[in-house]
């Protein structure tokens, strides 16, 4: 399905201000729909297990651009932005632009699953992996320094590859 020019349908409009307005709301959404996974990575704990490994080689579009990244082990390190506190929740989502340069994006822990914060995502950036840490050991998970399979922190850390468009703070921004 091709979208119809945002700017064709728009210039329709009489009122200016109208016009200015609901072009700055959907220029979003059209950038977000344009920037997506169409194969995931496939990430999994790195060979060095405070880091990520991409299991397959990602595809996706990036600014109408098509991007591939290649399989590769120990492709990102976390941060201490990706910190969670000990039977807490947090989320990190890994964005890449059209150079295939990848920006971890580190959410706000929550005592739930539905209590984290989704980072802000830019709408230039497609999502390329997702990862949520929730330590039920001793002691907290630290980015890029604890292990992802930590027996004694027990990160219980899951890999999300998801494929497609999305928001994860949209609804967030209602």
């Amino acid at each position: 399905m091709t979208m119809e020019k945002l700017t064709q349908r728009i210039n329709q409009i009489g009122d200016l201000m109208v016009r200015r307005n609901l072009q700055l709301v959907l220029e979003g959404i059209y950038k977000c729909m344009g920037n997506f996974a169409i194969q995931g990575a496939g990430l999994t704990i790195g060979t060095t297990k405070p880091k990520l490994t991409s299991g397959t080689a990602w595809y996706g579009t990036v600014g109408g651009i098509l991007v591939k990244k290649a399989a590769t082990t120990n492709l990102i390190t976390l941060t201490t932005a990706s910190n969670c506190t000990n039977a807490k929740f947090n989320v990190t989502v890994f964005t890449i632009n059209s150079s295939g340069t990848i920006t971890n994006r580190a959410g706000t822990e929550g005592s739930s699953l539905a209590t984290i914060t989704w980072p802000t995502l830019p709408s230039t950036e497609a999502v390329f992996g997702i990862l949520i840490v929730n330590p039920t050991g001793t002691g907290n998970f630290v980015g890029g320094t604890t292990n992802l399979d930590d027996a004694t922190v027990v990160p219980n850390a899951v890999y999300l590859n998801p494929v497609g468009a999305g928001s994860y703070s949209a609804i967030a921004n209602l």
